[in-house]
């Protein structure tokens, strides 16, 4: 079997859902899956909290 192959399952970025813990869980069920960062508004970026 290659190692090239690409992942069959992908699991996009979703606003508010995509964090670092839903991918964590993601990964503990499949290494064989393409996961995203969290998606952020640029709002959130440019304005939010600068601390966080």
């Amino acid at each position: 079997m290659s190692h090239n192959r690409r992942p069959v399952l992908s699991v996009a970025p979703m606003l508010d859902w995509t964090d670092r813990h839903y991918r964590y869980f993601m990964r503990q069920i499949t290494r064989h899956t393409l996961l995203y960062t969290e998606m952020i508004t640029t709002g959130a970026i440019l304005y939010g909290d600068k601390h966080r």
